[in-house]
């Protein structure tokens, strides 16, 4: 989820993404909030990270 601040008047939600081609959907495997107290206090933006197996790439 996005890490806006609790009287949002929309609610949480993420204000980022990724985006992938076509081609590698298929090779796409997790994306992964890091939701911490510590990662809340030093930024506006959540990390995110993502895991891909390369094998699968078109």
């Amino acid at each position: 989820m996005g890490h806006w601040p609790d009287s949002n008047p929309f609610g949480a939600r993420r204000i980022d993404g990724i985006r992938v081609t076509g081609e590698v959907v298929p090779a796409l495997r997790r994306l992964e909030v890091t939701h911490t107290d510590l990662a809340k206090a030093v930024s506006d933006h959540l990390p995110v990270t993502v895991t891909y197996e390369s094998a699968d790439l078109a």
